[in-house]
């Protein structure tokens, strides 16, 4: 292994050869010195396109029985905002602390723009809260605090949280999103315990738009995109062939070689499954 600091230069550690294609045929080698060209499809020195699988734009998510294709790896590609749908709150609530507001935290309407949200917690009843979702509405001047859901919250006597369906907020946030953005807010992971109030929104599933600046490669072959919005994504995977009888393969030159009858099918899959080997990132043999 020669470690090179490139990030697309990927070597085997075990049997498996990469699949790359002319347009027509599949060829196999085992020199991966990839780069993206101009479109930023990942091809050989000789202008071969590195086969793999491409991840759902949407979730990311890989099938490796799909049929196999070319990768794409362009930067600065675009991906799309997506509205929050969900926030989970934790912490803890000081029984005798009274009212409590837990602190602002943004969320995502379908554009991609930014909307501040936090909940307030009012004494009911023993062990009981009130539970109010207020959205910082910024349309107005100055910016005014709207209760956009409500619902309740109950503990036991051990503090734990006993019963408290999440509650729905309906934000109108306008300007050309989908409005009201309907957000489900999350209360079972909090606690009510003598001692500071901590509640807070502790994470939400909405994100703005964002670009890609860089990606990588793991031993799995998978890429993983880094977008501009701090999100982290799979791009696609590179697929590995194993043969039964690997020196039967036919030379073709530029460190190429294609299946024969001495060597058996092609046996195609994802790195680290049924003996292909794993790959090392930014690495020659």
């Amino acid at each position: 292994p020669q470690s090179t600091g490139v990030e697309t230069d990927l070597m085997i550690q075990g049997e498996g050869l990469f699949v790359v294609s002319d347009g027509e045929r599949y060829f196999y080698t085992r020199a991966g010195n990839f780069y993206p060209d101009g479109d930023g499809t990942l091809v050989t020195p000789g202008g071969y396109k590195v086969m793999g699988w491409t991840a759902n734009p949407a979730t990311g998510q890989i099938d490796t029985f799909a049929p196999i294709g070319e990768l794409r790896i362009e930067k600065g590609s675009v991906i799309n905002p997506r509205a929050t749908s969900q926030v989970v709150l934790s912490g803890n609530i000081d029984p005798a602390g009274g009212t409590s507001r837990t602190p602002a935290r943004v969320v995502y309407d379908s554009l991609g723009n930014a909307h501040e949200i936090y909940v307030e917690f009012t004494p009911a009843d023993t062990n009981q809260w009130d539970v109010t979702v207020y959205w910082n509405d910024t349309s107005t001047s100055p910016p005014t605090a709207q209760p956009v859901g409500e619902g309740s919250v109950a503990f036991d006597t051990t503090g734990q949280w006993t019963s408290g369906a999440p509650v729905t907020a309906h934000l109108p946030v306008g300007g050309g999103a989908a409005s009201p953005l309907t957000i489900s807010v999350e209360l079972s992971s909090l606690t009510q315990l003598a001692g500071e109030t901590t509640a807070k929104i502790a994470s939400q599933d909405g994100f703005p738009m964002g670009t890609l600046e860089r990606f990588a490669f793991d031993s799995n072959g998978v890429i993983t995109g880094y977008y501009s919005n701090g999100l982290r994504q799979a791009l696609g995977q590179v697929a590995l062939a194993l043969f039964a009888n690997p020196g039967g393969l036919e030379r073709r030159g530029e460190s190429l070689f294609a299946e024969s009858p001495n060597s058996g099918a092609a046996q195609i899959g994802a790195a680290n499954t049924g003996g292909r080997g794993s790959i090392l990132p930014s690495t020659l043999e």
